[in-house]
Formats: structure tokens, sequence, C-alpha cells
């Protein structure tokens, strides 16, 4: 399949955009996420289709103790979000000590 460019980028960015909000990112994580896909994804491979080799798993780094804090704060605090998934995360963070 060949690389989209032009217009079929654009409306592919934008969906995989909205598909990863959807399933529960933040606007800035997604594009992010899409940002980092094509600045890696190598210019003869379609990045709908390229999956990452293990050589690039860590290629985002590791969020900072602020970062850890703000993401556990939006967890427990999403109106959507069940309480028994809201507990698990605290029995992880009694259990990391």
């Amino acid at each position: 399949m060949a690389r989209p460019t032009g217009e079929a980028l654009r409306a592919w960015i934008e969906g995989e955009i909205k598909a990863q909000v959807t399933a529960g990112f933040s606007v800035p994580e997604a594009e992010r996420a899409v940002r980092w896909l094509l600045q890696n994804c190598p210019a003869d491979e379609d990045p709908r289709t390229w999956v990452p080799p293990p050589s690039l798993a860590g290629a985002f780094p590791e969020p900072g103790d602020a970062e850890q804090a703000q993401a556990a704060d939006a967890w427990r605090t999403d109106p959507d979000l069940a309480d028994k998934w809201k507990s698990l995360l605290d029995a992880l963070t009694l259990e990391d000590g």
C-alpha cells in the first residue's frame, strides 16, 4: 500500500487522532503519538499499517513524577470512569509504596 500524501494524509492524521481521543487519550497525547509515528515511519512504509520495531520501544521518554501525578488525578476525577476501576490505581499505588 502506498504512503498517503496531501489530503489523504491529513484525513488519516485527523482520523487517527479522533480514534485515539475516543479511546481515552487526551488530544495532546494523541497528537504526540501521531507525530512520533510520522517521524519514525520509514519513507517507503505506509504509516497506516507500519508496526514499529522493538528497537524503538524506548523512544518515548518516561513520564516524570509531575506527569504521573497529573495522570493519576485525571483518572481519579474522571466522572465517566467507574469507581471499581479507580480503586485499581489506588491498589497499584499502595503496592509500589
